[in-house]
């Protein structure tokens, strides 16, 4: 019988845990939400990545993201490198949804596509997320 009272209050206390940690990350997804809503209604269209460098070569890293500011007006910003918390991830890719969303519309492209157009390697570019 302890045997059983123990493996509910352990699968209650787990079922607590995955509660809480999901509610934590759903808030940053939608900090990020309610950020890129606030700098969309400024008239700021941006997507924020982490990882590694787009290139070897910063010149080129730089040109790329000149391109897609000149073509597209979007500033392409590179936030962080490869550690970051879950916290700033989910932050990051709430606001990118956003962002891509607003991106798709206006251009009529998806970010991928304009990225593409930026630098004809870009889907070797599996070491940074957008």
């Amino acid at each position: 019988m302890n045997s059983r009272y123990d493996f509910l209050i352990t699968l209650a206390h787990a079922v607590i845990l995955i509660t809480i940690l999901t509610a934590c990350s759903d808030s940053d997804f939608r900090k990020g939400h309610y950020e890129a809503i606030n700098d969309l209604s400024s008239g700021k269209l941006q997507i924020r990545y982490f990882g590694d460098p787009i290139s070897d070569s910063f010149s080129e890293e730089n040109q790329i993201r000149e391109f897609i500011r000149k073509e597209y007006r979007i500033d392409f910003i590179r936030i962080h490198g490869c550690g970051v918390s879950k916290k700033t991830r989910e932050h990051t890719f709430g606001y990118n949804k956003v962002m891509q969303d607003a991106i798709q519309e206006k251009t009529g492209l998806s970010f991928q596509e304009i990225l593409k157009k930026a630098y004809p390697d870009a889907d070797r570019l599996i070491a940074i997320r957008f």
